[in-house]
């Protein structure tokens, strides 16, 4: 995994948990380590969740 991640890095990483069926647990180790390195975002008009 890339040392700073960018937005095309997560969605080659979800398409992969996806795809490969990986253990929660280390998917959920991965993506708290996403969080804490991505810039805090003004979620904005987005795409609508859930859709």
């Amino acid at each position: 995994m890339p040392e700073v991640m960018t937005r095309e890095d997560v969605g080659r990483i979800a398409f992969s948990i996806r795809r490969r069926g990986y253990d929660p647990g280390e998917v959920h180790a991965v993506l708290e380590r996403l969080a804490r390195q991505l810039p805090a975002q003004d979620p904005g008009p987005g795409p609508a969740r859930g859709a």
